[in-house]
């Protein structure tokens, strides 16, 4: 006889949803007038400075999900001290 293996439910995007809103606002941010007349490097340190936010917001999406039921993995303030120790790089926002 063969034990029936219990699927794992599928995973709730609800946690994602401010780093999608911060994806679908740099799209339309590429979009707008402000962006259209920006140089290259300026714009090119704007969508870093996005790119920055969104990679957060994902990484606290995944923190959010709850490893066992009623429990998420971390706070938003694990997030804030872990991006605070990210090294600088060559645009520092």
């Amino acid at each position: 006889m063969r034990a029936v293996t219990p699927r794992a439910a599928p995973p709730d995007p609800a946690p994602y949803a401010a780093a999608n809103a911060a994806f679908a606002e740099a799209k339309a941010y590429l979009s707008s007038r402000e962006a259209q007349q920006m140089s290259e490097s300026d714009l090119e340190r704007e969508l870093h400075r996005r790119g920055q936010e969104l990679m957060r917001k994902l990484l606290q999406g995944h923190l959010d999900q709850p490893t066992q039921p009623g429990g998420g993995r971390r706070s938003g303030r694990a997030v804030q001290r872990m991006a605070s120790r990210r090294p600088r790089g060559r645009w520092s926002c």
